[in-house]
Order: C-alpha cells, then sequence, then structure tokens
C-alpha cells in the first residue's frame, strides 16, 4: 500500500489464480494480525465501510465510498468473487486469527476450472491522527478444492 498519508486513501491489487479439476474449489482469506505500522504499536482497524446502513462484516461487503470512512479492507473482483463484492465500492473487513475469527470465502465454484482469476483490492484509509508511515501484515489465502 505504500506510505499511507491521512485522509488519502491508498489501494493495490493483487491476482490469484485457481486451477482445479475437483468439482469446485473455495479460497479463503484472513490476516494475521491488525494492519501495523513497522516498529510501532500503531494499528489500524478493520473498516466498517460507510458505517450506519453501510456497515460490512467479515462475511458480507457493503459500500465503502467515503473518503471520512477509516480503516483496513478488502474486495475482490472476478468471475467467480464472493456475490456480496456487488460493485467498485464493495469491502469487507479482514476476519482476524487476533480476533479469533475463521477465514472468509472470498472466490468460490461449483466447477472445475483453469486459469480462474481474482484480483483483490486492499484498501487502507487513515484518520489524521492516525500516523503516516508504512505499514504491515500478513494475509493468509488458503484454497481448498470440492469433491
Amino acid at each position: 500500500l505504500g506510505t499511507l498519508i491521512p485522509n488519502s486513501p491508498s489501494i493495490q491489487s493483487f491476482t490469484v489464480t485457481i486451477n482445479t479439476r475437483s468439482q469446485g474449489y473455495d479460497v479463503l482469506v484472513r490476516e494475521e494480525t491488525k494492519l501495523k505500522r513497522l516498529f510501532s504499536a500503531d494499528v489500524i482497524p478493520d473498516t466498517s465501510c460507510n458505517g450506519g446502513v453501510d456497515t460490512c462484516t467479515e462475511t458480507a461487503a457493503a459500500l465503502w465510498d467515503s473518503s471520512s470512512a477509516y480503516g483496513f479492507g478488502y474486495r475482490v473482483t472476478g468471475s467467480d468473487a464472493s456475490p456480496d463484492f456487488a460493485t467498485a465500492d464493495y469491502y469487507r473487513p479482514f476476519a482476524s486469527i487476533t480476533d479469533n475469527e475463521d477465514p472468509a470465502v472470498m472466490l468460490t465454484s461449483v466447477y472445475a476450472g483453469k486459469n480462474r482469476v481474482g484480483t483483490v483490492a486492499l484498501k487502507a484509509n487513515i484518520i489524521g491522527t492516525q500516523a503516516a508511515g508504512s505499514y504491515q501484515t500478513v494475509l493468509d489465502i488458503i484454497a481448498y478444492p470440492k469433491y
């Protein structure tokens, strides 16, 4: 995500490619820790998206297009992306090992597939009182075949 600057959302993407001869698959994701600033105790909380009516959860994406809504989250695009990522501005917070949360399905199919691609966009937006800088976490991406 580069160096995070308060009130300036940062978005970076990566792809996940699945090849399976099984009768489908699930790809799950979770974070090992909250997004933390290097060499510091500063933590960016998980997003709640826009909040209010547009509150997201680890398993249900919601609208996150407000520049005054803060946190860390993700969205997935691709033909096998979870359907709750309805539009380009729908995000979820990560399930977290530190909060004893189960990984969440982000890609799923009931069909065998070759070169099935999902694009994962990570987004962070920090409030003015959050320290600017480089933050890190580890994401666990787990693929399971269905039989």
